[in-house]
């Protein structure tokens, strides 16, 4: 009797790979989605929130927006080095949690010194931006890894997709919010946040895998 096919064939037989991860990975895919959904709108409702609501606001000329976002970019340098650095110290889990969750009170923190000039904002946007450029670094790599090799790439990009819906509507929200009021703005984009540090804890509580340590084979088969 010959021996069954391998489980890559198998999965490569099957109609669409994002059925099949619907099917077979629910929860990996889920938390995917909105891991990259917080992380799309929270970082990029951020970025649109300088020229949207910071600069008509405090008549600053625009020619000071390059300024702020140095300040981003240096903010946004250490944290991406220093989630890199924890990933594999801490482990997935506690590294992407506790940076949502550090990225969301850092806007809350950051709404409540938007009175005080351009200088507070400056230095408020590198502090924030540091922890959400830790938040998508620790992000990508944990979820991405969690789907098995045939299905990879289809995981990413569903999850990569469904960000995309939020980095889409997230500016339109920000320019609305902040219209009104700038702290408002923030406060939301800190509930974005917030969705993707509860994600990271519904999966772990449900029993999902925590990837450090181990190799992909192994996580795939879990």
């Amino acid at each position: 009797q010959p021996a069954p096919p391998p489980a890559i064939h198998r999965i490569q037989r099957e109609a669409s790979g994002f059925l099949v991860l619907l099917r077979r990975y629910p929860g990996r895919l889920a938390l995917g989605a909105a891991l990259d959904f917080a992380e799309a709108s929270g970082y990029y409702g951020l970025f649109a929130f300088l020229p949207i609501v910071v600069l008509p606001a405090l008549h600053l000329p625009a020619a000071q927006l390059p300024v702020f976002y140095l300040a981003g970019s240096l903010g946004a340098l250490v944290g991406g080095l220093t989630a890199a650095s924890l990933l594999d110290r801490l482990g997935r889990s506690w590294t992407v949690g506790g940076f949502y969750l550090a990225t969301a009170l850092g806007l809350v923190a950051f709404a409540a010194v938007t009175g005080m000039g351009a200088g507070a904002l400056m230095l408020g946007f590198a502090l924030v931006n540091m922890l959400a450029t830790g938040s998508w670094i620790a992000a990508y790599p944990t979820f991405s890894e969690l789907f098995p090799t045939a299905l990879r790439a289809t995981g990413i990009g569903a999850s990569v997709a469904a960000g995309r819906v939020g980095a889409a509507l997230s500016p339109f929200l920000v320019g609305y919010v902040g219209a009104h009021s700038m702290p408002a703005a923030l406060i939301m984009l800190a509930g974005f946040w917030a969705l993707g540090a509860v994600a990271i804890l519904i999966w772990r509580l449900r029993g999902g895998i925590e990837a450090r340590g181990l190799a992909l084979e192994a996580i795939s088969n879990v």
